[in-house]
């Protein structure tokens, strides 16, 4: 189970009473997902991706759901808006685990499992042929920086990211400057980040960029990683609340003031 889809069970049992089902629910849902995935021995390399299509689809409903917690992670206001939230207000009494897996429209299930099939045949299956799963770590997140952040995957010093968008052939502002605080974010080197990429779900297409070649592309050339590593670790430390005013390094100010993005 990720951190967000986690913190998101925590963070759905403040909604009243219905709240308290939601994230009775949400902690039942953990533990059978949790349980599917050691049954299905989904990191065994000796294994195709695909399973049986009743697994697969029973496996997408239980992904489904969990992405409904991490919307409650992420913003409440989107929360509302999702069956789960709407279901338990309409009737604080009705969740279960069992209704939770029938909330997803088969639609939605058959694009989940379809994705699935396009990464079994697409350049995934090589980058797993390649790799061990000692190799992976899948949402990791930074320590020593006071923001919260978790990226998707990172395999062997490729920093991966997921995106399900309809529309393959752009790559939007915020998307290129998601990748990049990925990589400054990672201010001790401990992922050992040496290429910046994304896989496309829906078209199966993976694109990625050396990290020098990345900040080549933004107009950084003039600039070290380490640099900017440091420079926006001092920039989330001026923004902390609390933080005090003073000369930092180099004779720049720090304070209370949140850095411009």
């Amino acid at each position: 189970m990720d951190l967000a889809t986690l913190v998101g069970i925590e963070d759905s049992g403040r909604a009243g009473r219905a709240g308290l089902r939601m994230r009775a629910v949400g902690n039942q849902l953990a533990s059978h997902l949790t349980e599917t995935v050691h049954h299905l021995d989904l990191d065994n390399r000796d294994q195709p991706i695909e399973r049986a299509q009743d697994e697969e689809e029973d496996l997408a409903r239980m992904l489904l759901a969990a992405a409904w917690y991490q919307v409650a992670c992420r913003t409440s206001i989107g929360f509302a808006y999702t069956p789960l939230f709407i279901t338990a207000s309409e009737d604080p009494d009705s969740p279960t685990l069992q209704r939770l897996l029938n909330l997803p429209h088969q639609d939605l299930v058959a694009d989940v499992v379809a994705q699935l099939h396009k990464a079994a045949a697409g350049p995934l299956r090589a980058l797993r042929t390649d790799t061990s799963s000692a190799d992976c770590t899948s949402g990791p997140t930074f320590a020593g920086v006071d923001i919260s952040a978790d990226a998707d995957l990172i395999v062997d010093g490729l920093l991966l990211d997921f995106k399900s968008t309809r529309h393959a052939g752009t790559l939007p502002k915020h998307t290129a400057w998601q990748l990049l605080g990925y990589l400054l974010l990672d201010t001790h080197d401990r992922y050992r980040i040496d290429t910046l990429g994304l896989y496309l779900t829906r078209s199966a297409t993976l694109v990625s960029w050396p990290v020098a070649d990345y900040l080549s592309l933004l107009g950084a050339r003039r600039r070290s990683l380490t640099e900017f590593r440091e420079v926006l670790a001092e920039l989330l430390a001026r923004s902390r609340p609390g933080a005090r005013h003073g000369r930092g390094p180099g004779g720049r100010r720090s304070g209370t003031q949140r850095p411009s993005t």
